[in-house]
């Protein structure tokens, strides 16, 4: 499947400061510092790019090291999916709890 052309602008300027690998991860706030771009508008553009685009840009927070970066492999991708996966878990049983809840 072919990946579609991202426009020049934001989205472009933006992917152009995230590395491929998730040996150097950037963060929005280096993002934002490089471009000017709101960190706001900067977490817009990753949807964008995730979800328009197919750019498999996953997120770490580990121990010395955080901040988001292009996915190259597997691992990488399963080191920035695991995390997501968890919280999305998270979320839904706060979601699920307030549900239940009497008011």
């Amino acid at each position: 499947m072919k990946r579609k052309t991202i426009p020049a602008g934001r989205l472009t300027a933006v992917l152009e400061q995230i590395h491929r690998g998730i040996e150097r991860p950037v963060t929005v706030t280096e993002i934002s510092k490089a471009t000017g771009i709101p960190r706001r508008n900067i977490y817009e553009c990753i949807n964008l790019l995730i979800m328009q685009y197919d750019v498999p840009i996953g997120g770490v927070r580990s121990k010395g090291r955080h901040g988001i970066f292009i996915a190259t492999n597997e691992a990488e991708r399963a080191a920035a999916v695991t995390p997501l996966a968890n919280s999305a878990r998270e979320i839904q049983r706060r979601v699920n709890k307030l549900q239940q809840m009497e008011l």
